[in-house]
């Protein structure tokens, strides 16, 4: 299996009960997500929340050095990813 980060687009509506004049709206986003491939180079998984780790500053700048392979790849829809199924407890993936 194999990974990259891949930036994807994708919507969320406001659920605003207090403010009635947003309730309901669709507000877009952009974010980097790790996406995982099957053998066929497939997305096979993703992660729950985009993701930026690292265990120390060197760590860190090699991580974001990878993150930003996503701009020369193309766009991946969310509607797509979602049906793969994220880990609700934002460790890693799982996998269908």
């Amino acid at each position: 299996m194999s990974f990259n980060f891949r930036l994807v687009q994708g919507e969320d509506v406001v659920k605003d009960k207090a403010n009635p004049e947003i309730d309901g709206d669709v507000m877009p986003y952009l974010a980097i997500y790790e996406v995982y491939y099957d053998e066929e180079g497939r997305p096979d998984g993703y992660s729950e929340r985009p993701v930026v780790v690292g265990n120390n500053l060197e760590d860190l700048k090699a991580e974001l050095v990878n993150i930003m392979t996503a701009f020369d790849l193309p766009v991946l829809e969310m509607k797509d990813l979602e049906k793969l199924e994220a880990l609700e407890d934002g460790g890693s993936i799982k996998l269908y």
